[in-house]
């Protein structure tokens, strides 16, 4: 038989003869394999909890193994104990330092295999107190905590002794490797599993410092320099990977460690007659480099190896298993495909089939090919998914959506689904076992296009027309439709011409009844709402609670009385019927509210010193209606709590005739600092008492200018300053850098597994601050590998300074800056409308990375489009198919796809910097859509170009330019003074829209108008009066072709009439310490009249803004919030499709039992 070494490359000899030397003899003691009766009856003292008795029992044995050199039941005895000792109180940090002691002493294999569990055993610690422990301040390694407290260790320590205790698990790793883990029997569980692939000692200690050495927990701070797996060689087999020295700083880096884990392993399996146990690590191992490697070709190298290690292992079992994961490689870039962009990734999934059935084929009965043939299953596997409207016209053929894989027909069902609110079969889990039994109205069957690539696809299929009531659509990839063998989906859905929407009032809810396909309101129907009901004997149900008819308008008004809880309504005209869905609603506790006093609270600073003085002022209201007025003559009590609520101290005041009072109080010392308040029965003020150090000087970030490339040098600068304005002249900078990437907008799917938002440290150094207080970051502004070029990532970098000034104060800033491979962004501004009646220019700019406009030359154009024949399109509710079923192209209904009719405007060499693009003649041009086309390169020539939709309209005449919109709303004017107009442009493309506008003041309705649009637009003036002030709300409902626009426009009013203009008459900035000084104001009324005017000043210490911001609030005048809009509606939405489960399962992936050390219950984590 060739060995591995014959099949692969030669090696040394010399190089295997030193594999070969023992330390000294194990094989000590028979232990477990005998039995030992003991452990019985320890296992029933702990069943019928009586550990310290099972632990005293454990301890006996435990001497007895030790005396008789018995490693295997002193082994379990220590875990036995571990867990006995948990169970009786004693600190498992006293149980980790006495296994410690013992290991420290133990001879070969009990040390390793002690070390390892006490490596696990702190990494379960670490674990379960993470939260806790990553709230440790880390500290040099001279101040470090003392190794015999565990209790207080930070994440580095704990990382350290995990690391630790594991490395020492393997060594001496010559010996390890002639040890047969057969030897531990009695020890392990899975003994009976694939042990060829794990058979040595140092395999079974070496997977466990894998699985802890793996994972990137262990590294949660990362230097500039930390260890990254960034070279192809990573990726090398054999002896070119298993003898490369590997050297790195970051000696204790997880993934460092673990590489070098995995190497020690394949060098013990180099020379194995047979290649399983190495093939089995060497896939794992790939497998991990992959999965966190930094390098954009990883993807590439990792198949590369796969299909060199194929090659390498012919006709040998092993070789199925690298072909199951070239498979699985194949079948997971599959998910990048989209048919809407392009074929890319379309045969991946057959490239993933042909390899398994390779697998199966060459190496039948294996591993390998078990794995294969569940993988195959899963990729051939057929699979459906339907989805339709909530509700469809009555005897009109419809459309519905059908998602499908492996399926080249389908056969279709139409079955009634009657509905009734008052049973619990609408709860029924069998339910869609029960709609496949039922009787079809019509079935069908349909041919699929489908060329056997595997992948999903979308598809629209026509479904035959139905008279009124409720359906259920089946599809199934078999006539028989049985659940038990055959892939079934199911969706219900109504066929009807009614819908409804509906609002809540303070006390009744309001129900709009219209036609779906046209919005005209329904006059007569009946309407019966419903609540759900809970009963132990009839189940969930719903119960009727009144009939209701509406009125000409569509409308009914129910007198809810304030119930909540859930809701449905059952709309019945002649034949036709419909019921909603249940849905939540709450009592709406209106606008009305009832006099009600406010107390204001302010103070003079927001932090304090304790034995500090406290200046509170106060200013009672009350409000009346819509009105507020102070309160003057209210006698009020203001207290002071402190951190924990106790009460400090209480002042007794009354307001003047400003309704304002004020006092002082003396904050608290010798008591805990932090937040406090002071309270009032209408008002709070809330502040903090700190013994603080007043900040000195603050560091202040250059604005960020230019744009540098990508590995080229990047300066940021900064100054750092007294608060006085003196420099701070030699003052210590530290800095670091961390880059993160930032997803553009248009990259989609294709990049969702980069990682996006994580930011790395880079770069780190120090600086000194010049004779202007002034410093400099320079770093290397290089890209992450582990983004592609085409993912067009940007990188930002973010810069974070701390300056120490000569007495140790420290302060710090930070800013950041953005970089990638092209260095300017294209900035289309405005809301994608413009009217050309008072506009007649385009702001277009052209920005670096870091928002600074910059001058380029542009190329633009602006195209008209032609609307296709069915604008205003109808929108899908699902996505857009990619396939049809007589093979056309998908009709692509975005307005960027549309016929361009005429160009407008096409100049090259445009420069907008500083000023908008001057649209000459838009004044002219149709209304309607456009394009508008925007080309530029940066200053390195990478060009860019940005396409946007643009509206144009005119709101003076009638036609409409908002022609793919069935119904638009263009706010025109809606800040307005009482005596004014608010100004809305109404509009729709459709032949006839139908449009309701209420107008909601102080919480009434007080105006109801119906509007019929005929492809046109309608001025909407709609006066404004003194009582509208604080703003009202404009509501609308359309309802057409099956779809509905519910909006609310708010109209602001703004309380102008009660502002109070102040302006300094005198003011200076800089004083001298003890200077005196006057400062001037005058406060005048709306309309520059005198006032009577109560003034509130102070004057603080900026500086204490760094430690809590100082403000003042003081809201007035109420704001009018919109309460009467319309919420909940149907059947507008989209019903997706159920499975039915029970067709035969598919073969599972077959899951390989390997030996594991067994913990006999000890966990550390507890």
């Amino acid at each position: 038989m060739r060995t591995v070494r014959q099949l692969l490359y030669p090696i040394a000899a010399g190089v295997l003869l030193a594999t070969c030397a023992n330390e000294r003899s194990v094989t000590t003691g028979n232990g477990l394999r005998g039995g030992d009766a003991r452990w019985a009856a320890i296992d029933s003292l702990s069943d019928i909890g009586q550990y310290a008795t099972a632990l005293g029992r454990t301890e006996a044995i435990l001497a007895d193994a030790r005396e008789q050199g018995d490693w295997r039941n002193e082994f379990r005895a220590w875990l036995y104990k571990g867990r006995f000792e948990q169970l009786t109180g004693v600190e498992r940090s006293e149980t980790l330092r006495t296994l410690e002691q013992r290991a420290a002493i133990a001879e070969i294999p009990l040390r390793q295999l002690l070390r390892s569990m006490i490596g696990e055993a702190y990494w379960q610690w670490y674990q379960s107190d993470r939260w806790r422990i990553l709230e440790r301040t880390e500290v040099s390694a001279q101040e470090d905590m003392p190794e015999s407290d565990p209790t207080t260790w930070t994440q580095r320590q704990f990382m350290a002794k995990i690391v630790g205790s594991f490395e020492a698990s393997l060594e001496p790793s010559d010996t390890l490797e002639q040890i047969p883990v057969a030897d531990l029997e009695g020890l392990l569980s899975g003994a009976d599993g694939a042990v060829e692939l794990r058979p040595t000692l140092f395999d079974l200690l070496g997977r466990r410092a894998l699985d802890v050495f793996s994972n990137p927990e262990t590294r949660l701070t990362e230097p500039a320099w930390r260890f990254k797996l960034d070279d192809p060689a990573h990726f090398d087999l054999f002896e070119p990977f298993a003898f490369r020295r590997f050297t790195h700083r970051d000696s204790t880096a997880w993934e460092y460690k673990a590489l070098l884990t995995y190497q020690a392993l394949e060098r013990s399996h180099l020379a194995d007659d047979t290649p399983a146990a190495l093939t089995d690590i060497v896939l794992d191992r790939l497998a991990f480099v992959r999965d966190h490697s930094t390098l954009p070709e990883k993807d590439s190298l990792y198949i590369n190896a796969l299909t060199t290690l194929r090659t390498r292992l012919v006709r040998i079992p092993a070789w199925s298993e690298v072909s199951v994961a070239m498979a699985r490689y194949h079948a997971g870039l599959a998910a990048r495909y989209d048919p809407l962009v392009s074929d890319a990734w379309k045969g991946e999934k057959s490239t993933a089939r042909e390899l398994c059935v390779e697998a199966i084929t060459r190496a039948p009965g294996s591993f390998g090919a078990k794995q294969a043939a569940s993988l195959k299953a899963a990729l051939e596997a057929p699979a459906l998914s339907v989805q339709v409207e909530e509700a469809t016209s009555p005897n009109a053929v419809f459309i519905a959506a059908l998602q499908y894989t492996n399926a080249g027909q389908v056969w279709l069902r139409l079955v009634k689904d009657p509905f009734d609110a008052t049973t619990t079969r609408r709860w029924d889990h069998d339910h869609g076992a029960w709609l496949a039994g039922q009787k079809p109205v019509a079935e069908w069957s349909l041919a699929l296009p489908d060329d056997g690539d595997l992948n999903t696809h979308r598809v629209e299929i026509p479904v035959k027309a139905l008279p009124v009531g409720r359906y259920a659509l089946l599809v199934s990839n078999d006539p028989g439709f049985e659940p038990q063998n055959d892939v079934i989906s199911h969706a219900t859905f109504w066929c009807t011409d009614l819908a409804i929407v509906e609002r809540r009032n303070t006390d009744a809810m309001d129900v709009l009844v219209v036609q779906r396909n046209t919005g005209a309101p329904v006059e007569g129907a009946k309407v019966v709402p419903h609540l759900l009901d809970f009963d132990r004997s009839a189940g969930r149900r719903y119960v009727p609670l009144a009939q209701l008819t509406t009125d000409k308008e569509g409308m009914v008004h129910w007198p809810d009385k304030g119930r909540r809880g859930e809701v449905l309504w059952r709309v019945d005209l002649g034949e036709d019927s419909y019921s909603s869905e249940g849905h939540w609603v709450y009592r709406n506790e209106g606008v009305g509210d009832p006099d009600s006093l406010r107390t204001f609270l302010f103070t003079d600073r927001a932090i304090y010193r304790p034995g500090q003085d406290l200046h509170f002022k106060g200013i009672v209201t009350v409000k009346r209606g819509g009105t507020t007025v102070v309160k003057a003559g209210h006698s009020t009590r203001v207290a002071f709590y402190d951190v924990n609520g106790e009460l400090v101290d209480s002042a007794l005041v009354r307001t003047d005739p400003f309704g304002s009072f004020s006092g002082t109080f003396k904050t608290p010392m010798g008591r805990l600092t932090g937040g406090m308040r002071l309270q009032e029965p209408h008002g709070s003020a809330y502040f903090r008492v700190e013994e603080y150090k007043r900040p000195s000087f603050e560091v202040v970030m250059d604005p960020v200018t230019g744009s540098p490339r990508l590995g080229q040098e990047a300066v940021v600068s900064g100054v750092a300053k007294s608060y006085a304005g003196a420099p701070l002249d030699g003052a210590s900078v530290q800095w670091n850098v961390k880059r993160g990437a930032r997803m553009p907008w248009w990259c989609g799917w294709a990049y969702r597994g980069l990682p996006w938002g994580r930011a790395t440290e880079i770069a780190s150094g120090t600086a000194v601050c010049d004779a202007q207080g002034r410093f400099e970051v320079r770093f290397a502004a290089d890209a992450d590998r582990a983004f592609p070029r085409d993912a067009d990532p940007v990188f930002f970098y973010t810069v974070e300074v701390a300056v120490v000034d000569i007495t140790g104060e420290t302060r710090t800033g930070s800013t950041t800056l953005n970089v990638g491979h092209r260095s300017v962004e294209i900035e289309i501004g405005g809301p994608g409308t413009l009217d050309r009646s008072s506009t007649d220019s385009l702001d277009i700019r052209v920005r670096n990375l870091n928002g600074e406009e910059v001058d380029r030359p542009m190329h633009i154009r602006i195209v008209e489009l032609v609307a296709p024949a069915d604008a205003p399109v109808r929108e899908r509710l699902w996505e857009r198919p990619d396939r049809t079923l007589d093979g056309t192209p998908v009709k692509n209904d975005d307005p960027r796809s549309w016929t361009v009719k005429q160009v407008h405007f096409d100049r090259k060499d445009v420069r907008a910097q500083g000023h908008a693009i001057e649209l000459v003649g838009v004044a002219r041009w149709t209304v309607g859509m456009y394009r508008v086309e925007v080309s530029t390169t940066d200053p390195e020539g990478v060009p860019l170009k940005v396409e946007r939709t643009l509206t144009i309209y005119d709101p003076e005449i009638q036609n409409t330019g908002f022609l793919n919109e069935a119904f638009h709303l263009q706010p025109l004017k809606t800040t307005v003074e009482p005596g004014q107009d608010a100004v809305l442009l109404l509009s729709s493309a459709l032949p006839e829209g139908r449009v309701m506008m209420e107008v909601e003041r102080a919480g009434k309705i007080v105006v109801n108008r119906r509007f019929m649009l005929k492809k046109e637009q309608q001025r909407l003036e709609i006066p404004v009066l003194e009582a509208d002030r604080g703003g009202f709300a404009v509501h609308f409902v359309c309802v057409e072709r099956g779809r509905i626009h519910r909006t609310t426009q708010r109209i602001e009013v703004p309380w102008s009439n009660k502002e109070l203009h102040v302006e300094w008459s005198t003011f200076r900035d800089k004083l001298l310490p003890g200077q005196q000084e006057e400062w001037r104001l005058r406060i005048t009324g709306p309309r520059k009249e005198q006032v009577a005017a109560q003034l509130l000043a102070v004057m603080y210490d900026a500086s204490l803004d760094r430690f809590m911001e100082h403000h003042w609030q003081m809201s007035l005048w109420p704001t009018n919030i919109a309460e009467l809009g319309w919420s909940t509606a149907g059947p507008f939405g989209l019903v997706h499709g159920q499975d039915i489960y029970g067709h035969t399962a598919m073969p599972r992936d077959t899951l390989r039992s390997y030996p594991v050390l067994k913990d006999f219950g000890y966990n550390a984590g507890y």
